[in-house]
């Protein structure tokens, strides 16, 4: 649009969706606060950035506006426009709680239950879904490190916190010494490892523990995964309950019943969509857990990090990456909507904002100086908001 000011174009008006959508739900709810926010707010997150990337003169503010602005909101629209079928189910499930009358304390307890699995429910059977994962039955290796862990009677969190104490202090002494982990000289990782035991007082079957931990952290995730059995230990030591000695333990009500069933039907379902990328729910339920108790900053900071390829983990790290895993939030509404938007972003929006993210930090970074321009950091402000 040529405004007649010598220099300056200004860029065509935005695509994407409408600012001043009605408001469609009352915000007495969770669920209609959400979805009004992605519906009606979201524009306050946007507007000053399309004004600005607007104002920028001819080609720069073009390429901003495109590569940038155009490309992330088109994403976004279509992310939404998938998600809020399911949002909107969520809200009926919502509805259903909020006739019940059924309180924080309940809600959190529909939480609980949705977690909970006793130890015979994740050791299962050979069948595929009868055990820790729908996807796969608990492998031997995985059976044998569970009951080797438990013949050596230890818990998970010390191992967990040894673990992640020695990595930081590797990481630190390489960093002293310019040079990487894999590079330490043995004699110095042995003596950072002496220190630890002393200060934690680590006893040798909490060692033996942590020998193999690290082994399993060595092998595909596929074939051996620490996280599963990690979990079969947990609920053996912890006296995990089965969803129905839960229940009756805690006399739920037929109200948080149905709302639990409820939740893990549309979470399921979600799941069973072809490009989503996840295969089991429950698996996603069971990271997000993990990661949010032990607060892990990065994926690859986490203990339970290997190798191997799986789209749970790969959907639970977006997560993490964009600030969405809180260990505090135990309402189930709340945490199914995270998961919801999760599920769609990574199919339509993910994609386009690392692309933006990119060109953000490689050619305009490059062009402005990349941490003190103003135009990076402006654009870097807009992607921040916008995920």
């Amino acid at each position: 649009i040529d405004t007649d000011i010598p220099g300056n174009v200004t860029p065509p008006p935005a695509v994407g969706l409408r600012v001043n959508e009605p408001m469609d739900f009352t915000q007495k709810t969770l669920m209609g606060g959400i979805i009004d926010l992605f519906q009606s707010t979201l524009g306050s997150f946007i507007v000053p950035f399309k004004d600005w990337a607007a104002s920028v003169d001819n080609l720069l503010g073009t390429r901003i506006f495109m590569e940038v602005y155009t490309n992330t909101q088109t994403a976004a629209g279509k992310s939404l426009a998938r998600a809020m079928p399911w949002l909107r189910k969520l809200q009926e499930v919502e509805k259903i709680a909020k006739d019940a009358k059924l309180s924080r304390s309940d809600m959190e307890m529909v939480f609980d239950y949705i977690e909970t699995r006793s130890i015979d429910d994740l050791l299962g059977s050979h069948l595929k879904g009868k055990g820790p994962l729908k996807s796969r039955s608990a492998t031997e290796m995985e059976v044998s490190s569970y009951e080797l862990l438990k013949e050596l009677d230890i818990g998970t969190q010390r191992l967990y916190e040894y673990i992640r104490i020695r990595n930081q202090l590797f990481w630190a002494e390489a960093r002293r010494l310019k040079t990487n982990v894999e590079n330490l000289d043995p004699t110095i990782k042995r003596a950072i490892e002496n220190e630890i035991i002393s200060k934690k007082d680590m006893t040798p079957n909490e060692m033996a523990g942590v020998q193999i931990f690290d082994f399993v952290r060595t092998q595909d995730l596929n074939d051996l995964a620490l996280d599963v059995v990690t979990r079969l230990v947990e609920a053996d030591r912890g006296g995990a309950l089965s969803q129905v000695d839960f229940a009756a333990k805690n006399k739920m009500n037929a109200a948080q019943i149905r709302v639990a069933n409820e939740i893990i039907k549309l979470q399921d379902d979600i799941a069973r969509i072809p490009d989503i990328p996840i295969e089991d729910a429950q698996l996603i339920r069971g990271y997000m857990a993990h990661y949010a108790e032990q607060q892990t900053a990065s994926p690859e900071g986490s203990i339970l990090n290997q190798g191997g390829v799986s789209r749970e983990r790969q959907f639970v790290n977006s997560m993490i990456r964009s600030g969405e895993t809180n260990v505090y939030d135990r309402n189930p509404i709340s945490v199914t909507s995270r998961y919801i938007k999760n599920a769609f972003d990574a199919v339509e929006f993910n994609d386009a904002w690392n692309s933006a993210k990119r060109y953000v930090d490689n050619e305009l970074g490059g062009q402005f100086g990349r941490e003190g321009s103003l135009a990076s950091w402006v654009a870097k402000s807009y992607l921040n908001d916008i995920r």
